[in-house]
């Protein structure tokens, strides 16, 4: 008999859990995000990365001029570690590992088995998340949150629940602690939702709460904030204006391709295709509407090319 060649990459029942096999696959691969960045020459210490250092030594929950997440985060490590390149890259390198571990686990949840799983997280390796990070910056932990709430947005559509999306908004409120522009993500994904069979879910309660579940989260720096005129829109402005890419629309998608590995493109391209044209994968639709929606807004924007690249990661 011929096998089935699309069964060695897809289980259309979709199990959750990794076999033995797939574990062992996702660990190699963590640990060489791990090792990859560790052993990357050191150039010396990014401006920014100074800037970050700075910030978590001398953090307190009396002055919240910038959004706290990632300083604190990289106060860990320079706890630990001391002010070091050290520091920086193994800080960068967790979050590689753990950007690979949700690719990997997103790979399963849609049906993949341990060549989708492998092919899923060596095209991730040589592609954009994984290089970008080599400069550890805010994008470093807000990719990996990005990834993790759209992980619970991927199990909330396959399951047909949207109860799961709670999860979704925890996160979602935790990357407002790391950086504002993860609002763009449940802003595209609800007006994505009237296009797919999933607009039912305006009528659900679990939509709403997962939605008013970040305000709590970000409630102390909101105040903060509103006590101190509202310093951070202030920086945000300023540095917006200064750092934005005002390119044509060719330029822009040429960025879109280009830093993602240009070997992704046909890769994601065709899975753009087929969840918005395909019926087997109608269930996922609202992925590729949103994808469309934040590719808008970014453009709109003026955003750096980075700013899209967990959508990225998805389709692959």
């Amino acid at each position: 008999m011929v096998p089935d060649t699309q069964s060695l990459y897809l289980d259309k029942q979709g199990s959750s859990s990794f076999t033995g096999t797939e574990k062992i696959i996702v660990l190699v691969l963590m640990l060489a995000a791990i090792v990859f960045q560790l052993f990357l020459r050191y150039y010396g210490f990014h401006s920014d990365e100074l800037y970050y250092m700075a910030i978590g030594d001398n953090w307190s929950f009396s002055n919240l001029d910038t959004l706290p997440l990632t300083p604190l985060y990289l106060r860990i490590f320079t706890f630990l570690f001391g002010h070091s390149m050290l520091a920086i890259h193994l800080a960068s390198s967790i979050c590689c590992a753990f950007i690979l571990l949700m690719i990997c686990l997103i790979t399963k949840e849609l049906g993949g088995k341990k060549y989708a799983i492998l092919l899923s997280g060596l095209f991730l390796f040589f592609g954009g998340l994984i290089t970008v990070a080599t400069v550890f910056t805010y994008d470093n932990p807000g990719h990996l949150i990005w990834l993790t709430a759209l992980y619970w947005v991927i199990h909330a559509l396959k399951e047909n629940n949207p109860q799961h999306l709670i999860i979704a908004g925890l996160f979602i409120g935790i990357g407002m602690l790391n950086k504002v522009t993860i609002l763009f993500l449940p802003f595209a994904l609800v007006i994505s939702l009237p296009f797919v069979s999933q607009r039912i879910w305006f009528m659900s309660r679990w939509l709403w709460i997962a939605g008013c579940i970040i305000i709590p989260l970000v409630l102390p720096y909101l105040l903060w904030q509103y006590h101190h005129d509202w310093y951070f829109l202030d920086f945000v402005t300023k540095y917006t204006d200064e750092m934005s890419y005002k390119a044509a629309f060719p330029a822009f998608l040429w960025n879109q391709i280009i830093p993602n590995n240009i070997l992704t493109f046909p890769v994601w391209l065709m899975a753009l295709i087929l969840l918005l044209f395909s019926s087997k994968w109608k269930t996922y639709r609202l992925i590729a509407f949103s994808y469309i929606f934040l590719f808008i807004f970014f453009y709109i924007l003026h955003s750096p090319f980075y700013f899209l690249m967990p959508l990225y990661a998805i389709l692959i």
